[in-house]
């Protein structure tokens, strides 16, 4: 009887190491599945942030272009602020000038 209680406990433990076997094996396989899901998240993640960075770089270059543009417009304008100043106080003088011959006029007259 003891040798039939060896072979009982040599098949069940057979039948263990199978089953462990098998679990061991679909578990490793489960595993491999999520490594694989996780580093295609990884890859896609990594190609999303590549191109929001390219979107977000040409985004800077347009501004800093567009920058560039106002402050030469800026000062283009004060350019031409300054010279219609002068302009405005030449004729400023002009007029002046022609309101006291204006007024020296009608004294002379008068």
């Amino acid at each position: 009887m003891s040798d039939l209680k060896k072979e009982i406990k040599q098949e069940i433990m057979k039948d263990m190491e199978h089953l462990v076997g098998i679990i061991t094996e679909a578990f490793d396989h489960k595993v491999g599945l999520i490594v694989e899901g996780m580093q295609s998240m990884r890859d896609e993640l990594r190609r999303e942030i590549r191109d929001g960075l390219r979107e977000v770089n040409s985004r800077i270059d347009l501004t800093q272009i567009a920058l560039r543009e106002i402050a030469s417009q800026g000062r283009e304008n004060r350019a031409a602020i300054g010279r219609l100043e002068l302009r405005f106080d030449e004729m400023d003088a002009r007029i002046t000038r022609n309101e006291r011959h204006i007024t020296a006029l009608q004294s002379a007259s008068s």
